[in-house]
């Protein structure tokens, strides 16, 4: 629980889940810390994205990570540069056969194909022609202080439950573990 793995919905803008949704599992979230005091560790991620579901943009202070579309339609990646105004970003857009440098402001990544963001690229994405599994390979995850949403959006959404909730989601965590403790 500490690490955050297990399922997570996320619905960015209130009861709009099939605009501005996603369902996400975290495999793996392990930190290292260094004796210096640096940080090391790797995250990977399952995202189940839906046609037309869009993740707001945003951007990362410190996770590199590799987005991959594991299989489905295709994954439309709209990328904007920094300072605002500016338009298309220098990402790595890694093909099946070799590594591609490129400045782009959209990306549509085939089954297979995947890109590497670097910390401050500012990234939105979502499904196209069919539903998507796609991958996330990264740095260390937080998603509690490394998230930087253009618009204000809801990381971590608060849900009414009218049920006992049968199966934990990441948002669960914190109030278990603060009763635990």
């Amino acid at each position: 629980m500490r690490a955050g793995l297990g399922w997570d919905v996320v619905e960015w803008r209130p009861a709009r889940f099939s605009e501005h949704g996603l369902v996400l599992f975290t495999l793996r979230n392990v930190l290292q810390v260094a004796e210096q005091g640096q940080e090391s560790g790797y995250a990977e991620k399952v995202l189940l994205v839906r046609v037309n579901q869009r993740t707001p943009f945003h951007a990362h202070h410190r996770k590199m990570e590799d987005i991959i579309n594991r299989g489905g339609g295709n994954l439309i990646i709209d990328l904007r540069a920094e300072p605002p105004g500016q338009h298309g970003s220098h990402v790595l857009v890694n093909s099946l056969c070799k590594p591609i440098v490129r400045d782009v402001e959209t990306v549509v990544l085939s089954p297979g194909e995947s890109i590497t963001l670097l910390p401050g690229v500012i990234h939105a994405f979502y499904a196209s022609g069919d539903d998507v599994i796609a991958g996330e390979v990264s740095t260390h995850n937080d998603d509690a202080s490394d998230n930087i949403f253009l618009e204000p959006a809801e990381r971590f959404p608060r849900f009414d439950e009218d049920v006992t909730a049968e199966r934990l989601v990441v948002a669960d965590y914190p109030r278990l573990i603060s009763e635990w403790s």
